[in-house]
């Protein structure tokens, strides 16, 4: 590097030197900034763009504590711009990023500071300009919908995570968020439910937006990734109700509206001749090689799958009368097509092409080529993509599962490939959390059906998210926490039950046994195990709860008795896991002692005994109004007043009861008492996970 680049960049390093918060108050007037970065911050404050901060955009300076390197809490200052539920603030701090504190003033989260999109005003986009998708989340949605006029309620369904927006007084839905593996897709609908106008967002921007107008036309407009528009298109509209949702009548499944180009192929393909008997429509080869471009072919591909049900390329190898040559080169065209494209299209092809290797009888020789493509930028996402976007929880990883299993291959070469898919994935950001399975399956590359154990480990963990937030054991819960991208609710209502009763939080404690380099030993006593987690395992499972690493280090030592547990039972049907268990399985694991019983035959009087613990779920009701609703509303609250939903099929931890109430408390807020009336409890409870503490 050079010097001029060198004092450049040291130019560049001091634009991002913290800022005087003081600068942020009341009466602000933008005139008076003068750094990029003053103004960056300022631009975020002032939501109504009138150049002057007003006490609505602005509440004040608070102090916060962060922690740093060595784990200690620090305070600092930060710009308290919102009053959050649970006693939470929502503040910025010197640097220009968003956090939210905690009730006692910890720092929860952060993330980069965010603005109004500069075009769709009520979208959130962070400093690249990329669009925010924490703004997407059930929980985010919950806030930004908190008024009593609006019911946010969650379904998984068609592959994909469904969240509607419901006006309370009509009972119709207004907005829904979907979340598929390349985005999210958002509706919004008028008083009737009929499309106003319809979203598409992938990696960050808005690829499209489509508005429907009253004489059933729709006027879709297409962005590149600048945001600049790439082409308009105007067509007719139909409309069809799948459970009284509605969608284009094109897509009975995913809302998509069909492109034309792919209607076409899909005439070539599945054409007739004047007898009935099938043949190839004429135009295949111009409607792939002319209008399959960089542009459309992801669109084309997605919406050939919903015209037809298939692969486009397996219909094109599939075409009897089609020339083995122009297959071929149809084949190639897509294939380059999607390659020039990048992104999650080429990802696509990738593990299409690498499924293919795999299918039938023996090995396509190209899998060692294909094997090549993977990188650490890639990798995660292409598995996933393997799985598909409606993949079974209990099925294993397809690429290691599936290479496993290739007879064709010999162990050697099946160990080099499985080899190379594991140090790619190391390799890839947050690559660490995959670092213990990854390990378990080197170990049973020749033990098929223990790697399948670790393959199903995989897959699961490629799915979930994670937190850079680091604790270290103490041996002590002094710390909140909360469930991470886990299904361990009754895990972790199970610890939040404990802990809430003082001889419970003691008995939990003697469990734990902590040594000076930050390892901890947690004894299962309930089943007779031990296991040593290391403050390494415990920063590298970040998937898991969120706060104090106590209870992170009892999930991993959970997993672990699980997997081992699997190992042992290879013929039998037990399949320990994480993901989903009775309420009362954490119980029995830790103390040795439980019980799990409709609630109907526990006595309310019995959740204020100091000697025991217990954990609620709610289940469906089958006389709900609306069949998806997840959840129940207008019936809970917190201390505070405000109504709290329930969600049904989820573990909650009782804390006691009175004349009046059960008090619960929802493991992913921790901060947060729910009343509950008794009638209600009685009512809408279902099973009850119980224990007696014992030292």
């Amino acid at each position: 590097m050079t010097t001029d680049n060198n004092a450049n960049l040291n130019a560049s390093r001091n634009k991002i030197n913290p800022v005087d918060l003081n600068s942020f108050k009341v009466g602000t007037n933008k005139n008076d900034l003068k750094t990029e970065q003053n103004l960056s911050i300022f631009e975020s404050l002032d939501v109504n763009s009138d150049g002057v901060l007003n006490d609505e955009e602005v509440l004040g300076i608070v102090t916060g504590k962060t922690k740093d390197k060595d784990g200690n809490y620090k305070e600092h200052e930060f710009i308290k711009v919102k009053d959050l539920s649970d006693g939470r603030s929502l503040v910025i701090d010197s640097q220009g990023k968003q956090q939210v504190l905690s009730h006692d003033g910890i720092v929860l989260k952060e993330s980069y500071l965010t603005k109004p999109h500069s075009q769709f005003k009520d979208l959130k986009v962070d400093s690249h300009g990329n669009i925010d998708e924490n703004q997407f989340t059930f929980a985010a949605l919950k806030e930004k919908y908190q008024s009593e006029d609006y019911e946010v309620w969650t379904k998984t369904m068609y592959g994909a995570n469904y969240i509607f927006i419901d006006d309370k007084k009509t009972g119709k839905n207004i907005k829904r968020y979907e979340e598929y593996n390349n985005g999210f897709d958002i509706w919004e609908f008028d008083k009737n439910e009929k499309p106003k106008s319809w979203m598409k967002i992938s990696k960050g921007k808005i690829t499209s937006n489509t508005d429907f107008g009253p004489d059933d036309t729709s006027k879709k407009t297409a962005y590149n990734n600048d945001g600049t528009i790439n082409n308009v298109e105007t067509d007719k509209t139909h409309i069809t109700y799948i459970n009284n949702m509605p969608f284009l009548e094109d897509d009975k499944v995913t809302g998509k509206r069909i492109n034309h180009i792919a209607e076409d192929i899909k005439k070539d393909i599945y054409a007739k001749n004047r007898i009935g008997l099938p043949t190839t429509g004429k135009t295949l080869k111009s409607n792939v090689l002319e209008r399959i471009n960089p542009t459309t072919i992801e669109s084309v591909l997605e919406d050939y799958r919903d015209v037809s049900g298939n692969n486009l390329i397996d219909d094109i190898n599939n075409e009897i009368g089609l020339d083995s040559k122009l297959k071929a080169q149809l084949i190639a065209h897509i294939e380059d097509t999607a390659f020039e494209a990048g992104g999650d299209v080429r990802n696509n092809i990738i593990a299409k092409r690498l499924i293919d290797d795999m299918k039938g009888i023996g090995t396509n020789d190209r899998i060692y080529e294909d094997i090549k493509l993977l990188t650490p930028d890639n990798v995660r996402n292409i598995m996933i993509h393997l799985g598909g976007f409606n993949m079974e929880d209990n099925l294993s990883d397809p690429l290691i599962s599936g290479i496993a299993g290739e007879v064709g291959l010999s162990l050697p070469h099946r160990r080099n490939l499985i080899n190379h898919v594991l140090s790619v994935l190391e390799q890839s950001e947050h690559g660490e959390r995959f670092k213990d399975v990854a390990a378990d399956i080197r170990n049973h590359i020749d033990s098929p059906l223990k790697l399948r154990i670790d393959s199903k480990r995989l897959y699961k963990r490629l799915r979930t998210g994670g937190s850079d937030e680091k604790d270290v054991a103490n041996g002590k819960f002094d710390k909140s926490f909360s469930q991470g991208n886990v299904g361990d609710c009754w895990l972790i209502s199970g610890l939040v039950a404990i802990i809430e009763k003082p001889k419970g939080k003691e008995a939990l404690e003697s469990l734990l046994t902590t040594s000076a380099n930050g390892d901890i030993l947690v004894n299962l006593k309930g089943v007779g195990k031990s296991y040593v987690i290391t403050k390494e395992e415990n920063d590298n499972n970040s998937h898991l709860s969120e706060g104090d690493a106590d209870a992170r280090a009892i999930e991993i030592a959970v997993d672990r008795y699980f997997k081992e547990s699997n190992y042992k039972n290879l013929f039998t049907s037990e399949d320990l896991d994480l993901n989903g268990n009775t309420h009362d399985k954490i119980f029995e694991i830790l103390f040795g002692n439980s019980e799990l019983d409709e609630a109907s035959k526990f006595d309310i009087k019995e959740f204020n005994d100091d000697n025991k613990c217990f954990v609620v779920s709610f289940g469906q009701n089958e006389n709900q109004n609306k069949v998806f609703s997840s959840s129940i509303d207008n019936v809970a609250k917190n201390t505070e007043g405000e109504s709290v939903s329930i969600e049904r099929g989820h573990g909650f931890s009782i804390l006691g009861s009175d004349d009046k109430y059960v008090y619960l408390i929802d493991p992913n807020h921790r901060d947060e008492t729910i009343l509950m009336p008794i009638e209600d409890f009685k009512k809408e409870s279902d099973y009850i996970g119980a224990s007696k503490f014992q030292k």
